[in-house]
């Protein structure tokens, strides 16, 4: 059987599988996230599939390339201290006999999980490689123009770091398995990330004020003192400020529960529904300021615009080639997610200093989950000379501010308006208006 028969019963077996899954963004992101709690996990939430329909491209136009940017899969927590500080916290109140039942409860479940995250600090996990595996099938079976094709050229880049390293080989592995003609060429560098998620700039002007903003932010919105009494004898043990960054610290835990496949028992036995919907809002709020459309994104700017230029050149380039290929990075959260704000996608081109209805507009759950991708399929036609794009981000459609057909836009359109807004000499972002 050949590879398009074979990909047409792909497709028919997707649809069947996949109709109990679907859903809609039309209701409210707190409504979303009621929905399912663990979407409050903000970029910890696992990458969670959500089917729906994408317009095909106008009649006579073959796709030919993609320019693909993604996240790491799932991970563990970047570092021991995730994990050290909240059980120090516990640990020293248990030395002093001053845990309640809960308490002596909390500490056993923070203690397994550190145990089983020891050593494994930042790791891709099982469930990572999986999701790039699955993010891939679906690219095979959505592009078969490209991925079905006999030796294609499929370019995969990966920064240094080993769960970029691991996910890029998770999907290419699973591309190869499906059409072993495909010509894969691998490249991890620490240039790449130089271009992708270069932090140098928003490092000096932007992370600073936007811990110090998220902080205040905090002690203001999380209310610790339930949290407190139930798992101190003395809640006043630690002052404010240590109660709602213990507070903070429990809710990053149990934000990755999820990405590691914990069996254990959960931390949302221990914090309440409505105060890991705050600890997400105050979350929400901390990456929008240095990532997304905010009034500090001029500094991040001048990092997000590497990885703009690199699409346009590398599609430029796609573009003289007659054959069909792709490009597939392999990055980080802070670079894609302050890329495709510099590009100004329209879901999620937001800017406000509004930050209590920042929820109710912009959520990072929604645009960089553990291995969110963002797919720019490219399509030509043999009686037109003007190349056709559409953009997909987690396999949904998005939009630019640009006159289109079906979400389709003109390449040339696409990149004059792309150059526009990584030209330093140009204003941006707009003044920041309260919502």
């Amino acid at each position: 059987m050949d590879r398009m028969k074979s990909y047409k019963r792909w497709i028919a077996a997707l649809a069947l599988w996949a109709l109990p899954l679907c859903a809609t963004y039309s209701q409210s992101i707190e409504q979303d996230v009621r929905e399912d709690i663990s979407r409050a996990a903000d970029i910890y939430h696992s990458y969670e599939y959500r089917p729906t329909e994408i317009s095909a491209a106008p009649e006579g136009y073959t796709l030919f390339y993609v320019s693909h940017f993604g996240r790491h899969g799932s991970r563990f927590l970047e570092g021991e201290e995730r994990y050290a500080s909240p059980l120090a916290t516990l640990r020293r109140a248990d030395g002093k006999s001053l845990l309640t039942a809960e308490g002596e409860r909390c500490l056993a479940i923070v203690e397994a999980m550190a145990e089983n995250a020891r050593s494994r600090w930042g790791e891709l996990t099982q469930r990572g490689v999986r999701e790039h595996r699955q993010i891939a099938q679906r690219m095979y079976m959505r592009m078969p123009e490209i991925f079905a094709a006999e030796g294609t050229e499929v370019r995969s880049r990966s920064t240094l770091v080993p769960r970029c390293i691991m996910s890029m080989a998770a999907n290419n592995e699973r591309l190869k398995e499906l059409n072993p003609s495909l010509n894969i060429l691998r490249d991890a560098s620490g240039r790449w990330r130089d271009i992708f998620d270069d932090n140098r700039m928003a490092h000096r002007h932007v992370n600073a004020a936007a811990e110090k903003r998220a902080a205040e932010w905090r002690m203001r919105n999380l209310d610790p003192s339930r949290l407190m009494h139930l798992l101190f004898v003395k809640p006043g043990l630690l002052d404010r400020r240590a109660q709602v960054e213990f507070m903070q610290e429990l809710y990053t835990l149990w934000a990755d529960e999820q990405d590691v496949d914990w069996q254990g028992e959960s931390l949302a036995t221990i914090l309440d529904r409505e105060e890991l919907i705050a600890c997400w809002k105050c979350s929400n709020m901390r990456y929008y300021m240095p990532f997304g459309p905010s009034e500090y994104f001029v500094w991040r700017r001048h990092d997000a615009r590497r990885a703009v230029q690199d699409l346009i050149e590398r599609a430029d380039a796609a573009i003289a080639d007659p054959r069909p290929s792709a490009d597939l990075r392999f990055i980080h959260d802070s670079g894609i997610t302050s890329m495709m704000s510099l590009m100004g996608i329209c879901e999620l081109d937001y800017t406000t200093t509004d930050y209590a209805t920042l929820h109710e507009h912009w959520a990072i759950y929604r645009i960089t989950p553990m291995a969110t991708n963002l797919q720019i399929m490219f399509y030509r036609s043999p009686a037109s000379d003007e190349v056709l794009v559409k953009l997909l981000l987690c396999e949904r459609e998005v939009s630019l501010p640009l006159e289109s057909s079906d979400r389709c836009y003109r390449w040339s359109d696409v990149k004059a308006y792309l150059s526009g807004r990584i030209d330093d000499r140009k204003p941006f972002p707009r003044k920041a208006q309260a919502a």
